[in-house]
């Protein structure tokens, strides 16, 4: 592949995109510095664009009340970083399935409220903790090596 890859680049003519989510599965040798133009990394979706499109995550009933679910939800993680790190790290299927264990069959705002803000807090401390794919740590305290290689990759992408 490698012999193929230089010669595409010489070329001059041809774009050759090389996309994965599994950069960790490629030999050395083709990940190596200087082997691509161009690296991007893309993130989770912010935090901000989750909690704007809350609605796209919940389904009848659970939807009742979702403008104030953004406002409580706002108001209670401006200051919480930990809760906030987990968020912003969590995939869409991954809020998505926090959601829905909260809200259950009850509209979210609803069940915000019959949870209160430490216990909303608590529950996604633990899922982030536990259940996002790019957590800070594995369950034995370890750093998480995706996350590491998530971060390793956003600073060296030249577009962000």
């Amino acid at each position: 592949m490698l012999p193929r890859l230089g010669s595409l680049h010489d070329a001059g003519q041809i774009i050759f995109f090389l996309l994965t989510n599994h950069k960790q599965d490629f030999d050395d040798a083709i990940t190596r510095p200087g082997r691509f133009d161009l690296l991007l990394s893309v993130s989770p979706i912010s935090w901000e664009i989750k909690r704007s499109n809350l609605h796209a995550f919940l389904e009848g009933r659970q939807l009742e009340g979702w403008e104030e679910a953004q406002e409580l939800l706002t108001s209670w993680f401006t200051e919480q970083h930990e809760a906030l790190e987990a968020l912003e790290y969590s995939t869409y299927d991954e809020w998505k399935a926090l959601l829905i264990d909260i809200a259950k069959e009850e509209p979210i705002a609803n069940a915000l409220r019959r949870l209160g803000k430490l216990e909303v807090i608590r529950k996604v401390n633990h899922w982030g903790d536990n259940y996002i794919t790019l957590r800070a740590k594995n369950a034995d305290g370890k750093q998480n090596l995706l996350r590491r290689e998530y971060e390793e990759d956003k600073k060296t992408s030249r577009i962000q």
